[in-house]
């Protein structure tokens, strides 16, 4: 099971990565960073580090590592997280959507570190906005409800 979910990961990250070089100009026509920038280098460390992940699973001796049920809990998790990353950012946008899926996150895959977990839930979006929105003048989405900031 994990072989044929890598597989399918590293099929996405193949076609992001393809999206990424063949659609989005990686500069401006002003000569700045334009939207193929950061795409290009988040596909191409998802296909190597999936790449890395599917040799190491295929070196794996049978019998090691996590159940075939454990992982699929983990990936069914995963998927549910997404969908709940989804609406949050549908209704309250970019910034707050995050902070909501990496704390629902965190909470699963990290349980008894709260204090960590709302750090890294407040910080990471707020790092992520302030590189996006005031350094590189960007839009984040916006949800449905207003928010005052």
């Amino acid at each position: 099971m994990r072989t044929v979910t890598l597989l399918v990961i590293l099929a996405g990250g193949l076609f992001y990565t393809w999206i990424a070089f063949a659609d989005l100009n990686f500069l401006s026509r002003a000569g700045r960073l334009g939207p193929g920038f950061f795409p290009r280098f988040i596909g191409a460390g998802i296909v190597l580090m999936t790449l890395v992940s599917l040799v190491d699973d295929l070196r794996r001796k049978p019998g090691t590592g996590e159940t075939d049920i454990g992982l699929s809990r983990s990936v069914a998790t995963i998927m549910g997280l997404a969908l709940l990353y989804l609406a949050a950012m549908w209704l309250a946008g970019g910034v707050v959507g995050s902070v909501v899926f990496l704390f629902a996150a965190l909470s699963v895959f990290n349980p008894g570190r709260l204090v960590a977990n709302i750090a890294v839930s407040l910080a990471m979006p707020l790092v992520i906005y302030l590189l996006f929105v005031v350094l590189l003048n960007a839009d984040m989405p916006e949800g449905v409800i207003p928010l005052p900031f």
